[in-house]
């Protein structure tokens, strides 16, 4: 929606190009929702579920990372990732377990 009412200018000025964005957008998707598919047993647990979250948030972060700053040492934005996978990942992880849970015992979701 941005490119077609703003046209190239906002991501200009962020330098990041249409075509990177969306392949940015379509890596973390799938590599992220490949790696939940893969570790989603161990969401019955609260620590495997705060893990789950954890690492798709990490590959979202990552890749976002890499892609509006490929020139920034690869360790830095391992770091950065693994910062903002922990503060966004962890929560959600135990948010929706616990949610969960709660839908097995009520059978409502709130």
């Amino acid at each position: 929606m941005i490119l077609l009412v703003r046209g190239h200018r906002p991501f200009e000025a962020n330098q990041v190009s249409v075509v990177r964005l969306l392949v940015a957008y379509l890596v973390a998707g799938g590599l992220g929702g490949f790696i939940v598919g893969v570790a989603l047993p161990l969401t019955r647990w609260m620590p495997g579920a705060a893990l789950v979250a954890f690492l798709g948030m990490f590959v979202l972060w990552f890749v976002v990372g890499l892609s509006m700053s490929p020139q920034d040492p690869f360790r830095t934005i391992v770091h950065t990732s693994a910062v903002l996978g922990a503060a966004f990942g962890l929560p959600i992880g135990v948010g929706f377990w616990i949610q969960n849970r709660l839908y097995e015992r009520t059978g409502k979701w709130y």
